[in-house]
Parts: structure tokens; C-alpha cells; sequence
């Protein structure tokens, strides 16, 4: 049924359990105006995709260590940033710190309330230490220089980072595109789980 989808379609999508679901569905029922958007045909449930989000969608971070659901959250969030760093010589202990530092100055100096940050660290192919690829969302839309500008006069990010580096482009930041991106992004930066974690 076009742009409607089934139980199955939407437990795929979204990261709840069977019991979840229908107490949602529930919900749906009662509503004046969203019942109209659901039905049943062949004894399954329909349920229209404009409203999906209303009743499937939480902004609850699921289990970090629950893989699967965890890469559904990401893929609903409306990501603002695609971001990566890459210090030259630093292992995931210093990584974390470095992305935790950054996440603090990103709050502090830009009048930040409300952000999630989620960081994938992984190893470079051709050395022994470690960089961080990272998605952002903040509450409010800042231009990414300006972002990268508060990032560089961070002192750990002067010293891992610009100091001493053998890459053109040590803090690359731009706008996170879905219809550009469509889900390579998040597939990228979901792509090993050597150390992730979310930020808020």
C-alpha cells in the first residue's frame, strides 16, 4: 500500500519492541483525526507515514550496546552535521577526551541548550592510532566555519590536532544533506563499533 506500512515495516524502522507498538497503535485508535490514517486490510494493520514519527519516534537513546537498535535511532535523527577529526597520533582514550572537550566548548562558547553528538572512534589503515568520525545535531542552525572555529582554539584540539599534523584537513565539517547523503552518511560513520558513544 503506498505510503502506508505494515507492523513488520515499522518495527524495522523504528527501534521499539512488539509491546511497544501496541500500546502506540492504541494511541492511534483514540485520536480523532490520526484513526482515519489506519487500517486493516488481510489482517494486517496499516498505518499512514505521516504520522509515523508522532507515535514511533522517541528522542530516547536506546541501549548503546544494543547494535541494531541503536543504528535505527541514528537513521531517524535529523542530523545537522557530518563532522570528522584526525589528530595524528592519538589512541581512543585521548580521542574520547578530545571529542568530550569538544562537545563542551561546542555548548559553552555557541550558547548551545540542547545537542546530541554521536562518535565512532576508529584506527587509520596505516598506523597504530585512532581518529573520530562524528554526526551532530544542535539546537539551533550555525554555519560551519563558525563551528570549526570555536573546535580549533580549543587547547586539546591545538595540541592532537593542528600542532602536530600530517593531514591537509584536520577538522572537516559540513552540513549533513539527507537527499545528498541518503543514509551513506550514517552507514559511514556507523561502519565499526571499536569505541561509539552519544553525547549530550
Amino acid at each position: 500500500m503506498h505510503n502506508y506500512l505494515t507492523r513488520e515495516e515499522i518495527l524495522e524502522i523504528y527501534p521499539i519492541k512488539s509491546t511497544a507498538y501496541n500500546r502506540r497503535v492504541k494511541k492511534i485508535d483514540i485520536d480523532p483525526i490520526d484513526k482515519h490514517l489506519t487500517f486493516f486490510h488481510q489482517k494486517k494493520r496499516y498505518t499512514h507515514k505521516s504520522i509515523l514519527n508522532k507515535y514511533f519516534y522517541s528522542s530516547r537513546v536506546p541501549n548503546i550496546n544494543n547494535d541494531l537498535e541503536l543504528r535505527k535511532w541514528i537513521d531517524l535523527v535529523d542530523w545537522g552535521y557530518f563532522c570528522c577529526i584526525t589528530p595524528t597520533s592519538n589512541y581512543i582514550d585521548e580521542n574520547i577526551s578530545l571529542i568530550k572537550e569538544i562537545k563542551k566548548e561546542i555548548k559553552k562558547s555557541l550558547n548551545i541548550k540542547k545537542l546530541i553528538l554521536y562518535y565512532s572512534i576508529e584506527p587509520f589503515t596505516d598506523s597504530e592510532f585512532y581518529h573520530i568520525h562524528f554526526l551532530m545535531k544542535l539546537e539551533k542552525n550555525i554555519p560551519t566555519e563558525i563551528v570549526k572555529k570555536v573546535i580549533r582554539k580549543i587547547p586539546q584540539v591545538k595540541e592532537d590536532v593542528i600542532n602536530r599534523n600530517r593531514y591537509t584537513n584536520p577538522i572537516f565539517i559540513e552540513f549533513y544533506n539527507k537527499e545528498k547523503f541518503d543514509r551513506s552518511g550514517i552507514i559511514y560513520v556507523t561502519k565499526t563499533n571499536i569505541q561509539i558513544g552519544i553525547l549530550k
